[in-house]
């Protein structure tokens, strides 16, 4: 039996606790972690944890969505994990506030979590991140901006992604002599035409 299937054979969490803090290995402490069923314990660790290792094993353990909000606000904290923990959040004030952080990982991870409209439109509208602004046009339903984008955005990759958002087979094919040449062939595909 592997060292590691001993750790998950024990059942006293206050000795889990001790083996997923100070254990040399961290294959032993991520197994205290997966062992851990007391979500006090297992806030406690990820706080006093410096292991991206360990941290990366109790996102998936923990249920206290508060949590991943503290952790992905807090500047201090590795900018990887912040991203990572995104992924567990629901709550739109936090996702809006992140949309806006500093670092580009924290707010592309974010961006794909709102749904708010007007703030997917301001993103598209502002930021200067291209793969931002890519993200935010893959959930943008507004027609008229996702023309705009196309005629405007300088970033290939953000015009063709609107052009995959609308739907309007007119709009399209209204858009066949405005588009730059480097996205005819998506567009054309589109409407199933052929380039030649």
């Amino acid at each position: 039996m592997a060292r590691e299937d001993r750790v998950r054979r024990i059942t006293d969490q206050q000795q889990l606790f001790e083996i997923a803090t100070s254990h040399e290995s961290v294959d032993f402490r991520i197994s205290a972690v997966e062992t851990i069923s007391n979500q006090r314990l297992l806030k406690k660790i990820f706080f006093e944890t410096d292991s991206i290792e360990v941290k990366l094993a109790l996102i998936k353990r923990i249920t206290d969505k508060s949590v991943f909000c503290t952790v992905a606000l807090d500047k201090n904290q590795d900018p990887y994990i912040r991203a990572m923990v995104v992924e567990r959040i629901d709550n739109d004030k936090v996702l809006r506030k992140l949309v806006n952080d500093e670092d580009p990982f924290v707010r592309r991870a974010a961006v794909v979590k709102v749904n708010d409209q007007d703030v997917l439109s301001q993103i598209l509208r502002e930021s200067e991140d291209h793969i931002l602004r890519k993200r935010a046009v893959e959930r943008i339903n507004d027609e008229d901006l996702l023309k705009e984008t196309v005629l405007h955005d300088d970033s290939i990759l953000v015009v063709e992604a609107a052009l995959n958002r609308i739907k309007s087979i007119s709009l399209l094919s209204d858009l066949v002599d405005k588009v730059p040449e480097s996205v005819i062939p998506s567009l054309y595909r589109r409407l199933g035409r052929s380039t030649a």
